[in-house]
């Protein structure tokens, strides 16, 4: 406030010929202001914004030459928001000032949150859209008072206004949320920006007639005749690029179209793509499957690389890290499954015991195999600083909460793509065996193990939207975490196909991908608002049918 009073009393200058008061005048049509707080009985209230600089404030509203809007103090404590800021890049600056707000709160008073009081954002929002969600009262007047205390004054007209509540809180939180995680509406055209097509439906996509496909750019070396390279990352929904989206993260491997022996090993290094696609070797694996890899990723909020490895003595399965900066290394007693996006924890299972096709990790038997729900054998969480390693549940309590009355499959019952939601606070798991036909289960299960839910049925590809709600591939639809089992949308009608999908930051967007259909693996955005499909690459797949080939499971940078 004090450098509005300071602009109000300036004289013209080398920038303007007109006194400060007058330049406001003409120039502003509306001041908006936050904190005042207002109430029915008229009374004085302490108002911080103004009780910080009292003298400017009284200065400021008895003087100013045109129109105050105020938005109201006790409105913008009533509602909270910041949740989905996790949704967007790391990079985001909205995301960025709430996590510094949030890690400060923790350091003051040891309380871990994730959303804030938008006295501020509902200010802005009041000054952008006007009244389209708030009521307002005016024109009238704030009184301040010598110590900054405010008040309103129906009677009294200095063409002051503020906010009200029209909304129902959750309501206008789903609003400002909203806009807090959706990118900029106008972004300047990169140069290497593509034309692109649309389609209205999932057969026009499948059929690619008059399609404009955009470039395809190989970065990764061929290899040689006598030893071929075969390069990938493998799956999705974990981090394959760096914060600057410079560095992409692969394994490369010398052979293709037959099962992973214990002998085999990948190469683990990063590709960098502002320098001719340079190759990096950093490490090796012998844990690793063709449909998901060896877990490869950077770590979250670090400069660290993850993967999984066999440990040196090949008793056990680890997970290397290696910082980018330092080229320090270092082995985690455990291997790692999903890492928290705050990048703090894993969740982590027995990988020996997996049987879904394509995704054990082989030279190590599994202990339990006699057993079909092992009380030792279950999900774990993994502290990635210290290695750290709590037991959440075992496979005898999954067995006896999904089967109340007795587990009666012929087969072992295992754990499988357990997954952390947005905040943290759960995670799905999949609980299944090799029974004809299979079981498998989706299960909700709080950080600590102890609350546990169904989810839904027949678990496949899926991703999180939020912490209540998971896209599923398979039907592609949204199931709620809240015990019913039951679509909560179903989002367009693809056939058979089951996308591996990856929400865009905003929540528009998806990205996705299809099984070989017609000869064909496909590459598509799908468009939420116009439910339009973009298409990116239809790609000739020559690979036998089976676990040794592998989804386009893309990513984004």
């Amino acid at each position: 406030m004090n450098n509005l009073v300071d602009l109000l009393a300036s004289s013209p200058d080398e920038h303007s010929n007109l006194p400060g008061r007058e330049l406001v005048r003409r120039k502003v049509a509306a001041l908006f202001v936050m904190a005042p707080y207002f109430n029915e009985q008229n009374e004085y209230q302490r108002a911080y914004n103004f009780i910080t600089s009292p003298k400017a404030a009284v200065e400021l509203v008895e003087n100013w030459p045109t129109k105050i809007k105020f938005g109201e103090g006790n409105l913008g404590h009533r509602h909270f928001i910041g949740s989905r800021l996790s949704e967007t890049p790391a990079d985001n600056p909205a995301r960025v000032a709430f996590e510094a707000y949030f890690a400060a709160e923790k350091r003051r008073s040891g309380k871990t949150e994730n959303k804030r009081h938008c006295a501020d954002p509902t200010t802005v929002l009041y000054a952008v859209c006007g009244t389209q969600y708030f009521g307002e009262v005016g024109p009238g007047a704030c009184d301040v008072r010598e110590d900054g205390f405010t008040r309103w004054n129906a009677g009294r007209d200095k063409q002051h206004f503020y906010n009200t509540q029209r909304l129902p809180i959750g309501e206008l939180e789903d609003v400002m949320e909203q806009l807090l995680v959706k990118p900029p509406k106008h972004v300047k055209k990169s140069k290497d920006a593509q034309e692109y097509s649309t389609c209205k439906t999932w057969e026009e996509l499948l059929e690619g007639k008059s399609v404009r496909y955009p470039p395809i750019v190989r970065v990764s070396e061929p290899g040689t005749a006598d030893r071929p390279a075969y390069t990938g990352f493998w799956f999705y929904d974990v981090l394959q690029f760096d914060e600057s989206g410079r560095y992409a993260l692969a394994m490369k491997v010398y052979f293709q179209g037959r099962d992973v022996g214990p002998s085999d090993r990948g190469d683990i290094g990063y590709i960098d793509l502002q320098d001719k696609h340079k190759w990096t070797k950093i490490g090796e694996t012998t844990a690793w499957n063709w449909q998901q890899g060896c877990r490869l990723q950077w770590r979250p909020r670090s400069q660290e690389i993850l993967w999984n490895d066999r440990a040196d003595d090949g008793g056990h399965f680890v997970c290397r890290a290696y910082d980018f900066r330092t080229g320090a290394r270092r082995t985690l007693p455990r291997p790692i499954y999903d890492v928290s996006r705050d990048g703090t924890v894993a969740l982590t299972h027995d990988f020996q015991r997996m049987k879904h096709g394509g995704t054990a990790y082989v030279g190590i038997p599994d202990r339990y195999s006699e057993q079909r729900a092992p009380a030792e054998s279950g999900v774990e969480k993994m502290n990635l600083d210290t290695g750290q390693v709590q037991f959440l549940i075992s496979l005898e309590r999954m067995a006896e909460v999904a089967f109340p009355q007795g587990y009666s499959g012929k087969t072992g019952l295992y754990f499988f793509r357990e997954g952390w939601n947005p905040s943290g606070t759960r995670f799905i798991a999949f609980l299944k065996n090799s029974d004809t036909p299979v079981y498998t289960g989706g299960w909700s299960i709080s950080a600590d193990g102890q609350d546990v839910r169904f989810f839904y049925n027949n678990p496949s590809h899926h991703t999180w939207q939020d912490d209540a709600t998971i896209l599923e591939g398979h039907g592609f639809v949204l199931y709620k975490d809240n015990g019913t089992g039951k679509p909560a949308q179903h989002l367009a009608a693809l056939g058979n196909a089951n996308p591996d999908p990856t929400i865009l930051p905003g929540g528009e967007w998806i990205l996705g991908d299809t099984y070989v259909t017609r000869g064909y693996q496909h590459l598509f955005l799908f468009h939420r608002p116009t439910a339009l499909f973009v298409p990116l690459a239809k790609l000739k797949s020559t690979a036998l049918a089976g676990i040794h080939r592998v989804d386009l499971h893309a990513r984004t940078s």
